[in-house]
């Protein structure tokens, strides 16, 4: 008893389906930036002074992302910005740590958050501490 020709078609084409689908399942992944929401937190100490914590995660592109069951969220450029115009009236920021753990992105959201990081730092008279993570590529070391 033999498999016939039609049996090897429909086993190796589940096969290759098998396969396709174990190597994608590692490609996937689902980006859930944090929310232009402030929220003070003390770690350490007593005292009025702050830091202002920013995050650049994930591609630096001004895309909108869709989060399922909380929304659509501000593409990062426009976040970034929308974060120093909000931190920009509070007298007692007395500096900027910018998490990076980015591959790059476009030169133009690059540029543009490089820039306002620079004003927002002329301003206020702050210092800005890059932290770099796993990765910083490309636009992630410009920022």
């Amino acid at each position: 008893m033999g498999v016939t020709g039609a049996g090897w078609r429909v086993g190796g084409a589940l096969l290759w389906g098998l396969a396709a689908a174990l190597l994608l399942s590692g490609c996937l992944s689902v980006a859930s930036g944090p929310s232009v929401e402030f929220r003070e937190v003390l770690l350490q100490g007593e005292g009025d002074d702050k830091i202002l914590l920013i995050d650049i995660s994930g591609p630096i592109v001004n895309q909108p992302l869709l989060v399922p069951s909380v929304g659509v969220l501000p593409g990062m450029t426009a976040r970034i910005r929308q974060e120093l115009e909000l931190a920009f009236d509070d007298p007692d920021i007395r500096g900027i740590l910018l998490r990076i753990n980015s591959p790059g992105g476009t030169l133009t959201d690059s540029d543009v958050i490089y820039h306002s990081l620079m004003e927002f730092k002329r301003s206020k008279k702050v210092k800005i501490v890059a932290s770099m993570g796993d990765i910083a590529a490309s636009g992630g070391v410009y920022v």
